[in-house]
Parts: structure tokens; sequence; C-alpha cells
């Protein structure tokens, strides 16, 4: 970064100003909104850190005629494009904004909700096992021993099949006959 020293005539500082405006600056990523034109025309980009992984890229446009004793590589004029390549990074920033944003209110009301959800389904599903546990030990102690049989083996399959009696019961009520002696 060139600095000048010493004092500058009234001329000479009304041509450092308009150099100034003809300057166009600006940075991606960590390097946008960084830069600084001073009034001798150098530009500053305080970046502070930058992590490895990311990338500070700084783009700068100053006009030709600073640099006469320096050889063209090419005659074209790159003003429009870097005009047009900082609007569309500039349109880009305000469209990551407006999803952060987005995103902001969303996860504020949908982190929240989720949660809640999330909890009340584990409360249901405990209080559903809790339910089933404590049914099984209600169960588990009045079936503790086998019950006295007060109806025959065909008369109880009778029943528990609603009123349908299978060929197979015949053959289990004389098993149970010969087993009762």
């Amino acid at each position: 970064m060139p600095n000048f020293i010493g004092h500058f005539s009234m001329t000479e500082m009304n041509h450092l100003m308009r150099i100034s405006d003809d300057i166009i600056a600006f940075g991606y990523d960590e390097a946008y909104s960084t830069e600084t034109i001073q009034k001798d025309g150098s530009v500053l980009f305080k970046l502070g850190y930058v992590p490895s992984s990311t990338n500070a890229d700084i783009r700068l446009a100053y006009p030709a005629s600073l640099f006469t004793s320096a050889p063209h590589t090419a005659d074209k004029p790159m003003k429009e494009e870097i005009l047009k390549a900082e609007q569309e990074l500039n349109l880009q920033v305000a469209k990551d904004a407006k999803t952060r944003e987005t995103l902001s209110t969303i996860s504020t009301i949908g982190l929240p909700a989720f949660t809640i959800i999330l909890f009340l389904l584990m409360v249901r599903d405990w209080m559903t096992a809790r339910s089933r546990r404590n049914d099984l030990l209600r169960e588990g102690n009045t079936f503790g021993s086998v019950p006295k049989q007060i109806m025959s083996l065909p008369a109880t399959i009778f029943f528990t099949n609603n009123s349908y009696l299978p060929a197979q019961a015949m053959a289990a009520g004389l098993l149970d006959l010969v087993r009762q002696g």
C-alpha cells in the first residue's frame, strides 16, 4: 500500500480525490464490506482473522491513466464488468440475508414446537409402556396358579371360540377324560 508523505497542493488534492472516485474495490466472502478507499487513492481491506478453510477474495479496479508505464494485456473496458460483479455480489448477499432471516424465524418457532411435540410423544409412549406394565403385573397376580376346572375342555373350547366347535375338540375332550381317569 503506497503512502504519500508530504504536503500536496490543492490541484494535487483534487486530482487524488477524483482518482478515489474512479476506484472500484470490493471483496467476496470474508472480505465483504471490509474495504476502505483512502484519500490518497490506496485501498485498505480490514480483514482481521481469516480462518484457513474460508475465502477472502478481493477485486480492485483503478483508472488506466494511473498506470501509463504498465504494459496493456487487453484493451477492453473492465469497469462495467466489475460493477456488474459487485452488483451481483450485493444481490447474493441480500438474498442470503433474507434466507438467513427466514430460517431464523422458522427455527425460533419450529424448534420449540418440534421439541414440545417430541416431548409429548415421549410422555405418551412412557405412559403406554407404564400402563402395559401395570396390566401385566395385575394379570400376573390374578393368574399366579392354574384355575380350577369348572367346565369341561370341549365346553371351554366352545366358549372361547365364539360358539364354534372344531372337529379336533372331540379328540381333545376324549383325551381330557382319559387324563382325568
